[in-house]
């Protein structure tokens, strides 16, 4: 009797100890963790509630910088050298209340500079890039200044949306990115440094010292893969078709 009420009270014990189902549907206090080149800085996103902050910190544990994401999702971060972390975030965006389809999923790229705490969103002072990325490509490193390469949508007519809207104009004039080089300190684009194909979907391949070394095109149409060198303009490496994509 004895053994059984003690048996008893560790399992009235174990279940009081239990959390509650609460805690079982709670989001992780921290993600996307990342360690910087060097391996003496963490990058990561720590989780409030719905808010989400960035936290640059030491491997000590010293905190250099802490940055408010707000409700935004954070799909990625990423250093480039030691001194920048890009973050990825995505927002849903009222494009037209009038259009069948009124709002759309848009990424943007902001850039934080560890050292000075500056963040820079990428594309943000283009008026004839749109405000948005698709996707990026590597760095490259020139001196003290260090450049990232993202694909983005080109505008037509003046840059300016509402204006080019009321004249009848349009100012986005193709469904396809190119590829444009990007300083990291700024977010403004330097050049254009590969086109996009209004046929197919494009990913590249940057060198450590900004050329454009490979290309991948995509066929929609007929799920065919091609893979070029630095000129997509000649003859495929290679190709292969793989119709469920």
């Amino acid at each position: 009797m004895k053994l059984l009420g003690l048996a008893g009270a560790l399992c009235a014990g174990s279940a009081m100890a239990a959390p509650p189902l609460a805690d079982y549907g709670k989001l992780p206090a921290v993600e996307q963790m990342r360690l910087s080149p060097s391996g003496d800085q963490l990058a990561f996103v720590a989780v409030v509630g719905e808010a989400r902050k960035l936290v640059v910190e030491s491997v000590a544990g010293e905190v250099r910088r802490v940055v408010d994401a707000g409700a935004m999702k954070v799909r990625q971060i990423d250093w480039r050298g030691d001194d920048h972390v890009l973050i990825v975030t995505s927002a849903t965006f009222d494009l037209d209340p009038a259009a069948p389809v009124g709002k759309a999923e848009i990424g943007q790229t902001a850039v934080l500079d560890v050292a000075t705490g500056k963040l820079a969103t990428v594309f943000a002072g283009e008026p004839l890039i749109m405000h948005a990325t698709f996707g990026e490509y590597g760095s490259s490193r020139s001196g003290d200044k260090i450049y990232g390469y993202f694909a983005g949508l080109p505008l037509s007519g003046s840059g300016d949306m509402r204006r080019d809207f009321d004249r009848g104009q349009a100012y986005l004039d193709k469904g396809y990115a190119d590829l444009f080089k990007v300083d990291l300190d700024t977010g403004r684009a330097s050049e254009k440094v590969g086109g996009g194909s209004a046929l197919y979907g494009s990913d590249w391949v940057v060198g450590s010292d900004g050329a454009v070394v490979g290309q991948a095109q995509y066929e929609y149409g007929t799920g065919e893969w091609r893979l070029y060198g630095a000129d997509a303009t000649g003859a495929p490496i290679e190709r292969r078709a793989d119709p469920t994509g």
